[in-house]
C-alpha cells in the first residue's frame, strides 16, 4: 500500500510541475537563421542594356533587390534643393551622382556625399528602385568604397536611413 501512495503522490508532483501553471515558461527555439542571398554583381552597363532591352524582365531580376557594382566612373554629380512645401517644416536635398544611365544615392550623414566628384572611381553596394521619371535606374542606400578619389571619410562606408 506504501509503495502505491508512494507512485501516486510521485505522479501528482510530476503532473503539477508539469502543468503549465506551475512550470516555467515554456521553452521556445529561437528564429532560424535568416541568411539572405549576396548582392547581384554587374556592370553598370549590364544593367542599362537589361532595362533598355526588356524593362519587365529587368525589374523581375533587379528590382528592390541589392546590387553590387565594381569600379564605377562618376560621370556626373547633382543636387537638388527641394524647399519646404504645405505641411512641411523643412525644405531637404536630394544628392546624387550618375554613371550612365544610373543614378547612385549614399543618403549618408557622414558628408561623403557631398565630396563626390567627376572621375572618382567607387565601388558601390545598394538597393535598385528602378527607372525613374529622370530617365535613370535609381539606386540608394549604398556602401561605398574608394578607389579613386578622397571622400573625405573612410575609404568605406554605408549610406541609409
Amino acid at each position: 500500500m506504501k509503495v502505491i501512495t508512494v507512485i501516486s503522490s510521485l505522479c501528482l508532483v510530476i503532473t503539477t510541475l508539469a502543468s503549465e501553471g506551475c512550470a516555467p515558461e515554456a521553452l521556445s527555439f529561437p528564429d532560424p537563421l535568416v541568411i539572405k542571398p549576396p548582392p547581384i554583381s554587374l556592370t553598370d552597363e549590364k544593367m542599362a542594356n537589361d532595362y533598355k532591352n526588356d524593362p519587365i524582365l529587368a525589374d523581375a531580376k533587379y528590382l528592390d533587390k541589392e546590387v553590387l557594382f565594381d569600379r564605377v566612373t562618376v560621370e556626373s554629380v547633382h543636387t537638388i534643393y527641394n524647399q519646404a512645401g504645405p505641411g512641411m517644416q523643412f525644405g531637404f536635398i536630394v544628392d546624387y551622382f550618375t554613371c550612365g544611365n544610373i543614378s547612385f544615392q549614399l543618403l549618408d550623414f557622414r558628408g561623403a556625399q557631398q565630396n563626390i566628384q567627376v572621375g572618382y572611381i567607387l565601388d558601390l553596394q545598394g538597393f535598385c528602385r528602378g527607372p525613374q521619371t529622370n530617365g535613370y535606374i535609381f539606386i540608394n542606400d549604398c556602401w561605398y568604397q574608394s578607389i579613386e578619389g578622397n571622400i573625405g571619410t573612410e575609404p568605406i562606408g554605408i549610406g541609409g536611413y
